[in-house]
């Protein structure tokens, strides 16, 4: 049992317990996030296998690294490098030109990084095994027991006391607050007590239009032409036309400009003829509302003179269009748009027919008369600065106070203790065996009687530090300018005179240091290669229809490998990579992968993430690190355009480089849903075409030679392909 008395344990406890709070993993209800790495899409200054510290922090600015989910692939460890129109938060990885196709609310982003571990995430992955955390489990019942399974030396006739609380334990209680205080004011102190918050700021723009022509009776319901109607032009001679602009916000704004209506006819080819309906007018209060009326003739007029000089025949489309200049301050940002809606008609030279015009919006056919702008600005705002400590926003001028006060106050404690310690314990023994050591100390009125003679201590440390080890009281007797002391023990008594001026203070003895049990090493069990294959050979036929894919790649990939002298491990590797390259495509939907038609930018978007999922599912599995370096980066191109990282040229991984070009050969010389196979001639022609560009040139060449095929074309060899081989490029590039 250590002589330390409650105030340094409750010292030590209070540090402990605030660093453990301030470590406290976000899943079990603390603050800070535990990530590691599976990507290098934040090089150079992380890398894979990296554990990342990462905390929640009170707001979050265009710059900081922050962590958030993203809804299908997970935690995400990105840059914020700005907001979108809508508020949000956009992202980017360090290591490329990719920015994160998802927009997380700030609300939604969980952490700002805090320290980076190097290499520590490959260990974390190795704690995970079952024996690891028995071992773990015994080693800390050990340790924590340890005591009850020696045995108990004490005699019947030893009377064992508790230590007490020594000056010493008081001086550590009042250091530790001192440090904690010092640590609250470093941080306190490194932080702006104010901060330029960069807040977006919304604003809407809508035009509300609006037409009616005059209507021979019997022709519609009503005498005129509603809205939504179309407008036969020989009943028609003229339409009006309204539009209602509103600017809002929920900023305070001041804003000024212009507008006009014109009307535009337009065709195909892009002729188009302007005609002006109103004289420019100044806005008022962000709104107007303007009417106007067309005459249909004149119209009529530009497209005679258009298809008399032209000779042109075909539809055209007339466009009301509100021509609107602002300026001003929005949030008290500067502020300058153009902003041109529209009413579009089809007009066949008989009938004007509205069209609608946008994108739907949430599922809904687009508004053809209500057109609508948002966009957002970004405004500097000050703000106090804040402190999340304990889960709580502390002000950092509080912080500061509290720590300066809190330092002062430890400060002054520790130099009293100290100052009682060096002039008021140097004259008296007692207190100072009692104080320093912790020793209990019992007056006594006359000498103790001993059997044995006592054997005699040399000095007062000597004394307290064996009732200490002992856990037994010191008796003492004051004679004149002496102070006797005795401690009885099972073997003998032990005793010493002090002089009442002796004024050395008894230190505390050593403990003895803690022995754990050392640390086992352990090697993650290989995949079994068979296990793979058999996995990519039931995706490779559920994904392309093809199932001997990937093992044809792996066998192509290894000969070239082998041509060009890679070493038994990296060649295991890239047998590896191939096996597992396709893996991340089974969560796809197989109409993405096997559609004929040109890719969405939405599913484009999710085929390109099939190598995150692919890290993902097999960080874990340290024999894969390799493999999965090589798969990550198949995808490169020798020119710089590939994705994820547009890593170029030898930069990327010799076994990436090999696997590219097995990938697309084998996929070009085997059938796919969507076309046929390529002959042996064309997808050889089609890797000549891409060396250097998509492919590594030297790569390219070995593998032709491990294949027999010639290194350059043969000059007719173009006229023999087919048709569909030289106009399905771009899908044969789209396999590859």
């Amino acid at each position: 049992m250590s002589r330390r008395g409650w105030p340094a344990w409750a010292g030590v406890a209070a540090f402990l317990i605030a660093l453990g709070v301030w470590l406290w993993p976000a899943r079990l209800g603390g603050e800070m996030y535990y990530v590691i790495l599976t990507g290098p899409s934040m090089e150079p200054h992380f890398h894979l296998g990296d554990l990342v510290l990462a905390r929640r922090a009170p707001l979050y600015r265009p710059g900081d690294i922050a962590i958030y989910r993203h809804p299908r692939i997970g935690f995400v460890f990105h840059r914020i490098v700005g907001y979108d129109a809508e508020g949000r938060f956009r992202f980017k990885g360090d290591h490329n030109a990719w920015e994160d196709p998802y927009h997380p609310r700030p609300n939604e982003v969980l952490a700002r990084y805090v320290a980076r571990i190097p290499a520590v995430g490959k260990v974390l992955r190795q704690l995970r095994s079952p024996w690891v955390i028995t071992a773990l489990v015994v080693l800390i019942g050990l340790l924590m027991f340890g005591d009850w399974l020696r045995p108990d030396a004490n005699d019947e006739d030893e009377i064992p006391m508790p230590q007490g609380d020594t000056l010493y334990d008081w001086m550590i209680a009042f250091a530790v607050v001192l440090l904690l205080a010092v640590f609250l004011g470093v941080v306190a102190f490194t932080r702006p007590a104010t901060v330029q918050v960069e807040q977006p700021v919304t604003y809407t723009e809508t035009a509300a239009f609006s037409y009616t022509a005059r209507a021979p009776e019997g022709l519609y319901d009503l005498p005129q032409v509603q809205p939504g109607e179309p407008i036969f032009t020989e009943l028609s001679g003229t339409m009006t036309v309204g539009c209602a602009y509103r600017f809002t916000t929920s900023a305070p704004f001041q804003l000024a400009g212009t507008y006009r209506l014109l009307a535009r006819v337009s065709d195909a080819t892009g002729w188009k003829r302007t005609l002006p309906l109103t004289e420019t007018a100044a806005l008022e209060n962000g709104a107007f509302t303007a009417q106007a009326t067309l005459r249909l003739e004149d119209v009529r007029r530009f497209i005679d003179e258009f298809e008399q000089i032209t000779g042109r025949r075909g539809t055209y489309t007339l466009a009301v269009i509100a021509h609107i200049e602002t300026h001003g301050t929005v949030g008290g940002k500067a502020f300058r748009e153009t902003f041109e809606p529209a009413l579009h008609f089809r007009w066949d030279g008989n009938a004007l027919v509205l069209e609608a015009s946008g994108a739907p919006l949430a599922g809904k056919a687009p508004d053809p008369l209500h057109v609508t702008r948002q966009n957002a600005l970004v405004r500097k705002v000050p703000r106090v600065n804040t402190l999340l400590i304990l889960g709580a926003h502390v002000p950092v001028p509080l912080a500061r106070t509290v720590a300066v006060g809190t330092a002062v106050l430890a400060l002054a404690l520790l130099g009293g203790a100290l100052y009682y310690e060096r002039r008021v314990l140097s004259g008296d023994p007692v207190a100072q065996l009692r104080l320093t050591a912790g020793v209990t100390a019992l007056p006594l009125d006359t000498p103790p009687e001993t059997a044995v003679p006592p054997v005699e201590v040399g000095g007062l440390e000597d004394l307290a530090a064996l009732a200490a080890l002992r856990r037994a009281p010191v008796f003492y007797l004051r004679e004149g300018e002496q102070v006797h002391f005795w401690l009885k023990a099972p073997d003998a008594v032990y005793h010493h005179a002090a002089a009442a001026e002796e004024g050395r203070a008894a230190p505390q003895p050593a403990l003895p240091r803690p022995r754990f049990l050392p640390w086992p090493g352990r090697r993650e069990a290989a995949v079994c290669e068979n296990l793979l294959a058999g996995w990519a050979e039931v995706v490779d036929g559920r994904v392309v229809s093809d199932a001997g894919h990937s093992r044809r790649v792996a066998d192509l990939a290894v000969a070239a490998g082998e041509a060009l002298g890679m070493p038994r491990r990296a060649l295991r590797d890239l047998r590896l990579a191939a096996l597992l390259h396709g893996l991340g495509l089974m969560e796809l939907p197989p109409e993405i992968v096997q559609k004929n038609a040109p890719l969405t930018e939405e599913e484009r978007q999710a085929l390109r993430e099939h190598v995150l999922r692919l890290n993902i599912r097999f960080e874990s599995v340290e024999a894969l690190v390799g493999a999965l370096r090589i798969a990550y980066h198949r995808t490169e191109r020798w020119d710089g355009s590939g994705y994820p990282d547009g890593l170029r040229g030898e930069a990327i991984p010799l076994g990436a480089r090999i696997l590219a070009v097995a990938d697309a050969w084998d996929a070009l010389r085997h059938d796919r849903p969507h076309r046929p196979a390529w002959p042996e001639s064309a997808a050889a022609d089609f890797l000549r075409r891409k060396a250097g560009t998509w492919y590594d040139p030297q790569v390219v060449a070995v593998f032709l030679e491990e294949a027999g095929l010639p290194l350059e074309e043969a000059a007719d060899e173009s006229e023999g392909r087919p048709d569909a081989v030289l106009q399905g490029e771009d899908d044969a590039a789209q396999d590859a």
